[in-house]
């Protein structure tokens, strides 16, 4: 069984850039609070090699901002490991389980989307209704 350490995981990297940035952090100070060189937290905002989950909780943690938000669902690609040691191994980055789950949350996103939008027509008429009983009774 794989500990969190083993997830590898791409970021949205232009949401990092752009949150690390809205707060004033250099990537030396990230790469510090993340126990990494400047390079090797270049190399992850570059998009240039993926991340452990821990370390995209602790990046979303610093910039306050939700985890979910800065990773990237998109396809399956190959990637580049940013390790400890400044290595670089090439790594593929498919999972058929993982893709299979990915789309069941899409298809869960787009369920919610349509639940959502038949909500608000609920409430629209019936706030309709409501205002026609009101009327009605003056």
């Amino acid at each position: 069984m794989e500990n969190n350490a083993d997830i590898q995981m791409k970021l949205k990297t232009k949401e990092v850039r752009r949150s690390r940035l809205a707060k004033n952090y250099t990537q030396d100070y990230m790469a510090d609070e993340l126990g990494l060189t400047q390079s090797q937290y270049s190399r992850i905002e570059k998009g240039e090699c993926a991340v452990e989950i821990d370390k995209v909780v602790k990046i979303a943690q610093i910039l306050e901002v939700n985890w979910i938000d800065i990773l990237d669902f998109g396809t399956a690609q190959n990637f580049y490991n940013c390790n400890q040691s400044g290595n670089n191994n090439t790594n593929t980055m498919y999972n058929q389980d993982f893709e299979n789950e990915r789309k069941s949350y899409l298809t869960q996103i787009d369920d919610l989307k349509t639940q959502i939008a038949d909500l608000k027509k609920d409430k629209e008429y019936l706030h309709e209704q409501i205002t026609l009983l009101k009327n009605s009774k003056q």
